[in-house]
C-alpha cells in the first residue's frame, strides 16, 4: 500500500457522522483531500413517469442530496479540510460508490460499519461487505463513535497460511497510519490448533487432536515464522502478540486488551465455494470489533478485485 493518502472518499449514508468525523481526521493529519458521495437511487419509468419527467426528478433529488453534502462538507473547510462533493446516481449502493471509485481515484475509501443480519450475510448483499470484496483500494471501516486517543496500530497477519505479499501490504499500511498517528504497530496472529484426521466408515473423516510432541513441534514452527516475520517487519518484540483460537473471537479480545485505535487485515482471492464461510467469519470479526477496521489486497487481489473477484480473507 501506498501509505502516502491525497485523498479520502467518504461513503454517506445518513449523516454518517461518525466516518465523516474519522476522514476528516485522517485528512487534517494528512493534508489529503475528502470527498463526500452520496449515492441516490434514481426514479424510472417503472414509477408511470415519463422519461423527461424521471429525469428532471432525478435532478431536483441530486440537487437537494448535493444541498445537504455541502452543509457536512462546510464544517470540515471550517477546520481546514479541502472538501469536494458528489451525488451519484445508481440502483446499488455499491455500484454507485465503486463507479466514484474508479472516477476520483481516491487513495482511501471510508465508510460506517453497519450490522449483518443472517439473510444478508448468507447471501453476501451488504453494502459493506460487497466493497470489501470488491473495492480496489484501501477501505476503512469505521466504528468508534468518538475518537480514540489511543495511537496503536494492530496488523492482523498470517505469515504461515497466507501469501507474503498481502501481510507485506498489511504491515506497511499499519506503519503508515502508526506515523501519521505518531503511534506504534503491534502485530498479531491467531492460528488454529493443529488436528489429525481418522477415516470412518460411514462418516466423513474426524479430527482428533495430535500427540503432544506433534503440537509442541508446531507451536514452536508457528512462534519461530511470526516472530521472523514481524522481526524483519520492525515490528518491536514487545508488540507481538501470538494467540491460538478463532480469530472471530480473539482478535477482537486482542484489540480491546491492547487498545488498538485500528485493526488492519487483508482480503485475498478466494473461489465461490469458499466465499460465503469466509465471508461469514470475516463479518463476525467485524462486528466484534471494538476499533475502525483497514481492510487491504495484495496487488494480485487488487487486480482480481477490480475484474470483480477479490475475497475477504
Amino acid at each position: 500500500m501506498d501509505t502516502r493518502i491525497k485523498r479520502v472518499l467518504v461513503g454517506v449514508s445518513g449523516k454518517s457522522a461518525k466516518v465523516i468525523a474519522a476522514a476528516a481526521d485522517i485528512a487534517h493529519k494528512s493534508k489529503a483531500t475528502v470527498e463526500l458521495v452520496k449515492v441516490v437511487r434514481p426514479l424510472t419509468q417503472a414509477y408511470g413517469l415519463s422519461p423527461a419527467t424521471a429525469a428532471m426528478n432525478n435532478r431536483i433529488a441530486a440537487a437537494a442530496e448535493l444541498k445537504q453534502l455541502k452543509k457536512l462538507a462546510a464544517h470540515l473547510i471550517e477546520a481546514g479540510v479541502s472538501v469536494d462533493c458528489h451525488v451519484e446516481l445508481s440502483n446499488s449502493t455499491t455500484e454507485g460508490l465503486l463507479s466514484c471509485i474508479d472516477r476520483s481515484k481516491p487513495s482511501l475509501v471510508a465508510i460506517e460499519a453497519h450490522k449483518h443480519n443472517v439473510l444478508a450475510r448468507l447471501l453476501l448483499t451488504q453494502t459493506d461487505y460487497n466493497l470489501i470484496r470488491h473495492c480496489p483500494v484501501p477501505l476503512l471501516i469505521v466504528k468508534n463513535a468518538i475518537r480514540s486517543r489511543s495511537t496503536r496500530i494492530m496488523a492482523a497477519l498470517d505469515p504461515i497460511g497466507s501469501k507474503s505479499s498481502l501481510d507485506t501490504e498489511i504491515v506497511s499500511a499499519a506503519h503508515g497510519f502508526a506515523r501519521l498517528f505518531h503511534g506504534a504497530v503491534h502485530a498479531a496472529h491467531v492460528y488454529a490448533p493443529l488436528m489429525g484426521y481418522v477415516g470412518d466408515a460411514t462418516f466423513a473423516p474426524v479430527a482428533v487432536p495430535v500427540s503432544l510432541p506433534q503440537e509442541r513441534r508446531y507451536v514452536a514452527t508457528v512462534r519461530k515464522g511470526f516472530k521472523s516475520f514481524c522481526s524483519r517487519s520492525r515490528i518491536k518484540p514487545g508488540n507481538v502478540h501470538l494467540k491460538m483460537g478463532d480469530p472471530a473471537f480473539v482478535l477482537p479480545t486482542l484489540a480491546r486488551s491492547t487498545k488498538a485505535r485500528m485493526v488492519v487485515m487483508g482480503a485475498v482471492a478466494r473461489s465461490g465455494l469458499q466465499r460465503a464461510l469466509i465471508g461469514s467469519t470475516a463479518e463476525h470479526v467485524l462486528d466484534a470489533m471494538p476499533c475502525d477496521v483497514l481492510v487491504v489486497k495484495s496487488p494480485r487481489s487488487t487486480a482480481s478485485a477490480a475484474q470483480g473477484g477479490a475475497r475477504v480473507a
